[in-house]
């Protein structure tokens, strides 16, 4: 007779699962040392068959696991394709991205069709909401300009913050002509010379010099504008 823990020492199983002594327990084979090898044998080869079960029904739960990702995917699928034709849900979108802020037309048609909604009917939705006043690019580019001067920033700034919000490039250059003209850009400069001035006032001439300039250059300031501002707060 061999006893279970002398077989174990010298055929240790791959997986330690596959057999162990509560493993035989719960199939009534006899643990002692007078267990006989063919119980043993028994044993493992019922544990055996039980993971080729295992194994099998693993494999047609990951089929199924497959089959119901699949059909899910298709399924999302499936409800973009009608959303992407609802004129009425793509006009409740917009009405969303707009109540969270305002947007230039173009911006708000890119946003909608990278939401998945058809290039036809995000085009009615826009016309719709500029016939209810709801879309307004002129007003829209004015309050951005209104915003960048408060962050005295210049004409050259201003311009690209407009074109990256979407802006119409003839809308772009009438609303900096008439901002020019009423002397928008020349106040930003000179509020963005006090405001240097007055936090370098300790400094050396050249180096308040030089910040002022690189100030200047980063908001996008005309150079003349920024000669006339330095040579009124810096050297007065």
């Amino acid at each position: 007779m061999i006893s279970v823990e002398s077989f174990l020492r010298n055929h240790k199983p791959v997986d330690a699962s596959v057999f162990n002594k509560n493993d035989v327990k719960n199939k009534n084979v006899c643990v002692e040392d007078d267990c006989s090898l063919e119980a043993v044998n028994s044993h493992y080869s019922e544990n055996s068959v039980e993971i080729g079960d295992c194994e099998e029904n693993s494999c047609h739960s990951s089929y199924r696991l497959q089959k119901y990702n699949s059909f899910n995917n298709k399924a999302v699928k499936k409800v973009d394709s009608k959303k992407a034709c609802d004129f009425d849900s793509c006009k409740e979108c917009a009405l969303r991205m707009l109540d969270y802020a305002a947007r230039s037309s173009n911006d708000l048609k890119n946003r909608l069709i990278d939401k998945g909604y058809r290039e036809n009917i995000v085009e009615s939705v826009i016309i719709r909401l500029e016939d209810l006043h709801l879309i307004d690019d002129e007003q829209y580019a004015q309050s951005v300009i209104r915003s960048c001067s408060s962050r005295t920033l210049g004409e050259r700034a201003t311009r690209m913050e407009l074109q990256k919000k979407g802006v119409a490039s003839a809308i772009i250059t009438s609303s900096l002509q008439d901002a020019r003209e009423n002397g928008v850009f020349e106040q930003s400069a000179w509020d963005l010379g006090k405001k240097v001035a007055q936090r370098t006032r300790n400094l050396e001439p050249d180096v308040r010099r030089r910040r002022f300039f690189s100030a200047g250059a980063r908001k996008g300031h005309d150079l003349n504008t920024l000669n006339e501002v330095y040579y009124a707060l810096f050297k007065s």
